[in-house]
């Protein structure tokens, strides 16, 4: 799913704050786009093999590659882990040590996501949020750059409100029996919930940044906060 690969601009976000566009920052940051997009595939390979039975019963999912059989689970699992050896060889060969730990965390978080994580309510949508801010701690590290405060509590609420969106959306558009399917902890009764949630931590998100354009470091960064 090439088109998922879009998250991972993300990793840009540190030099474009940061106002750093010189050509080794750009550089980095493009070499740290591509590993990670093909983690991130490798991962959707793992997570569809390891839903193939219930994504059958799914409504969309269930025209998927390897759930409607195109693609055998022995070819998904060659092309899975080719994808890993790709991405852990370029980060080795042109990236800082830090940029492949974040990566191998991202790995094994993803890996207990799927396996676990996913099934508990609430705590699942921390991680999942938590995907988006490590591919910006990864852009600063690409690039050598410090991510401030401001910018990791910003994310942490905002794709915590992005997360809880998905989540609600995928809950609107199942039937009951389908969500029982799923098996993603959640239920009709988390609807009106999760919408309270996805408006807080959207609203905290936007707060902190308001707070950040009147900051004294917004100060020195740009010449025009507003």
């Amino acid at each position: 799913r090439i088109y998922q690969w879009v998250k991972n601009l993300l990793i840009f976000v540190p030099m474009l704050l940061a106002a750093n566009l010189d050509y080794l920052s750009f550089k980095n940051a493009f070499i740290a786009f591509l590993s990670f997009s093909f983690i991130a595939s490798s991962i959707y390979i793992f997570n569809d093999i390891i839903d193939i039975h219930k994504d059958r019963f799914h409504p969309r999912k269930k025209k998927r590659p390897i759930t409607c059989g195109e693609i055998s689970i022995l070819q998904s699992i060659l092309i899975s882990l080719s994808l890993i050896t790709l991405s852990i060889f370029i980060s080795l060969s042109f990236l800082p040590l830090n940029f492949l730990m974040i990566l191998i965390f991202y790995i094994f978080l993803n890996f207990l996501y799927s396996l676990y994580f996913k099934k508990i309510i609430y705590f699942s949508l921390i991680v999942l949020s938590s995907f988006y801010s490590l591919r910006i701690i990864a852009g600063g590290e690409a690039t050598n750059l410090d991510i401030s405060f401001w910018l990791i509590f910003f994310s942490i609420f905002f794709f915590l409100g992005l997360s809880t969106m998905k989540r609600l959306g995928e809950l609107l558009q199942l039937t009951k029996s389908e969500i029982e399917l799923a098996q993603r902890g959640f239920k009709i009764r988390d609807i009106n919930s999760l919408k309270v949630l996805s408006v807080f931590s959207s609203a905290c998100g936007c707060l902190l940044l308001t707070f950040y354009l009147f900051s004294n470091q917004a100060l020195m960064i740009y010449s025009n906060p507003l």
